[in-house]
């Protein structure tokens, strides 16, 4: 009897500990992507015009993202300051730009990669797990435009080595992180307008 109730006791105690340990794991992940930064709202209206463009094998028309796409989505703006390390020191700069994320998730994309586009050809790709609440579209680093061209930039700020474009105008998604850069034979982008806009 006491084997049994001995035995009883150390499974209430497994369950229980097995159960505190899914909630910490929960909890962890939750707070994973958690900003170090404290993120303040930005009027939309202050924004200036803007346009990029979203395309993929699997999007049969190229999506405009521009400012009125975010009124109406509700995507939040933000302004924040956040320190870098540019390797050799640490300055804090001043932003303001929206996460790339909460444009995303408003469409329900498919994909897994993600290849975005400067105006002059240049580009870099994320794996959709790397784009997390640390990528930014952002208009403003200490109060002047981050593009020379386009009024927007991308920035990266989970990333090590601080990835970032500026003046970029242009996003195509893949089903496959393997998949190559498409041809216009072979997509419905046409490359007039990816580049020279």
């Amino acid at each position: 009897m006491k084997k049994k109730i001995v035995f009883f006791g150390a499974a209430v105690v497994f369950i229980a500990l097995a159960l505190f340990g899914l909630l910490l794991l929960k909890s962890t992940n939750k707070d994973k992507y958690k900003p170090d930064y404290t993120l303040k709202e930005y009027s939309i209206e202050k924004l200036p015009e803007f346009s990029f463009s979203i395309n993929g094998n699997e999007i049969k028309k190229n999506i405009e993202i521009t400012k009125e796409v975010l009124e109406q989505k509700s995507v939040p703006v933000y302004e924040f300051s956040k320190d870098i390390d540019n390797n050799w020191e640490t300055v804090t700069n001043d932003y303001i730009g929206f996460t790339l994320k909460d444009i995303l998730k408003e469409y329900e994309f498919d994909y897994q990669a993600i290849e975005f586009y400067e105006v002059d050809r240049y580009s870099v790709r994320f794996t959709k797990e790397e784009i997390d609440e640390d990528v930014y579209v952002i208009f403003y680093r200490d109060g002047k435009p981050l593009g020379e061209v386009e009024p927007i930039g991308l920035m990266s700020f989970s990333d090590k080595w601080n990835r970032s474009l500026t003046d970029f105008n242009y996003i195509f998604l893949y089903q496959s992180t393997q998949e190559e850069v498409p041809s216009e034979s072979d997509t419905n982008v046409d490359e007039s307008d990816r580049f020279d806009r």
